[in-house]
């Protein structure tokens, strides 16, 4: 049984005929697991993460979060929120503490208020 938490298979992305940004990529990741991309200018790590959180729609492939479909809108909402993904720009915001960072991304990510608090370590 695949236990993996993310499972990307034969990913692709054109933008026009000629021009294909992702070409079949396959990975998977475990539960708890972090992981960035590395290549040149022009590789594709921006389009496929844009793939994966939905900013731009796969032309071909499998992606599955968390045991749901993210080519499908309620599995892509259900795995969404279970995600952190931090883009190429900044995510920090200048004048707010750790502590209200935390805050605040648990607020985005739908976190009970009162769960909150355990999740924030001081």
């Amino acid at each position: 049984m695949d236990t993996a938490s993310v499972k990307v298979a034969n990913l692709s992305k054109a933008y026009t005929p000629f021009y294909r940004a992702v070409n079949e990529v396959y990975f998977s990741l475990d539960y708890g697991e972090c992981f960035a991309l590395l290549g040149v200018t022009g590789a594709g790590k921006t389009s496929t993460f844009k793939c994966l959180t939905g900013e731009e729609i796969p032309d071909e492939g499998d992606m599955m979060m968390g045991g749901f479909n993210l080519r499908q809108r309620f599995g892509f909402a259900s795995a969404r929120s279970k995600v952190g993904y931090c883009p190429q720009f900044e995510a920090i915001y200048d004048g707010l503490t750790v502590r209200e960072h935390l805050e605040l991304y648990a607020i985005i990510k739908g976190v009970r208020a009162d769960y909150q608090n355990e999740l924030v370590i001081r």
